[in-house]
């Protein structure tokens, strides 16, 4: 399974003013500088807001459909850069026990990411062989 999500955040992000400039932004999660995102963690040093761009068992239809995505939100993204607020594109990977996992990333999405001035990263998620997401 490959999940593709963009993260923005930064000190001085008004995020509020953000959102409302951008309604075609449909985050999965925001938060401001000072919000305890986590009980029994220190406080946000900035604003920002996570949105899920694609979650697919297929790898390939995933990046797909991230590149669709992106493309929608390229206004919304170039706002961003001209704010000055970083922005990345997370891409999870779930691996099993044997930890052996590989993904293609087409020269064409490459390219999209650096056009759009997004920051590329790779998380890797260890997983149960056994998880199943039909699981009950």
């Amino acid at each position: 399974m490959a999940s593709l999500v963009l993260r923005a955040a930064g000190p001085g992000f008004d995020l509020d003013a953000f959102l409302r400039r951008h309604p075609d932004v449909v985050t999965e999660a925001t938060w401001h500088v000072g919000d305890v995102r986590i009980p029994g963690r220190r406080a946000a040093q900035t604003s920002g807001f996570n949105l899920c761009l694609a979650d697919n068992d297929d790898d390939v239809a995933a990046v797909g459909i991230a590149r669709v995505a992106l493309d929608r939100l390229t206004l919304a993204l170039e706002d961003l850069r001209e704010l000055g607020i970083p922005a990345t594109v997370d891409l999870g990977l779930f691996v099993g026990a044997e930890f052996s996992r590989n993904l293609r990333l087409p020269p064409l999405f490459l390219k999209r990411l650096v056009e759009l001035g997004l920051d590329l990263e790779i998380s890797a998620y260890p997983c149960d062989d056994d998880d199943d997401d039909s699981a009950p």
